[in-house]
């Protein structure tokens, strides 16, 4: 039962590590670029350009109306 549990506690360590880690060398990679265009007129020229060259646009999510 012990070693389930080092185990266990060694997985989650490990896993926590990872994703920390991992968000953290994404959050360097971000780009920000300020648009000229409404927030929606950007999407749906994103979506355009997105859909042009053979991407498919599963969801677009409203996150302020969400909160």
């Amino acid at each position: 039962m012990r070693r389930i549990r080092m185990l266990v506690a060694a997985a989650v360590f490990a896993l926590t590590a990872f994703v920390v880690n991992d968000a953290h060398a994404r959050s360097e990679d971000i780009v920000a670029k300020p648009s000229a265009y409404s927030v929606k007129e950007t999407m749906d020229r994103l979506e355009r350009i997105f859909k042009a060259k053979g991407f498919h646009v599963f969801a677009r999510i409203d996150h302020a109306a969400a909160a």
